[in-house]
């Protein structure tokens, strides 16, 4: 083994370690008296590491997506002869075929959802105030209501 791999397996060794002790909740100051570097360093090698993992976990994920999106379209191709015949099963299955690649592939914009309590009434935040029509402030609706009070 050359120098200069022994000195990238020790630096991926203390990666690696630096990784582990921050996950174990050191602080970057203890990492550093640990691996006999500063915080700084050891902040580098965590955001390294971090950055490595975050690389692969997103290529793995397109691994996945693709193997998915081509299993979608097999699917798609074995059901094809029934959907063109106008069976409506088949038709039904493409459907939800086709839900599930543009969920894959983000295609659908995003939806607002309300929520709601038992009896179907929107559910808002404590501390939400819904003024009535005609009232743009807080303040025109005190007054407007002090005026009927008095």
């Amino acid at each position: 083994m050359s120098a200069t791999s022994a000195g990238r397996l020790t630096a991926a060794e203390r990666k690696a370690r630096a990784m582990q002790l921050r996950t174990t909740g050191a602080t970057y100051v203890q990492i550093g008296e640990v691996l006999g570097v500063s915080a700084q360093a050891a902040h580098k090698m965590v955001t390294k590491a971090l950055d490595e993992l975050k690389t692969l976990t997103e290529t793995e994920a397109e691994t996945v997506r693709t193997l998915e999106l081509d299993r979608l379209d097999r699917a798609q191709r074995a059901i094809w002869t029934q959907v063109a015949k106008g069976n409506l099963g088949a038709v039904d299955r493409l459907l939800k075929i086709q839900a599930r690649r543009a969920a894959l592939l983000g295609l659908d914009a995003p939806q607002k959802h309300a929520t709601t309590d038992p009896s179907g009434e929107e559910e808002r935040p404590a501390g939400v105030v819904v003024l009535p029509a005609g009232c743009d402030s807080v303040d025109e609706w005190l007054q407007q209501h002090s005026q009927t009070d008095g």
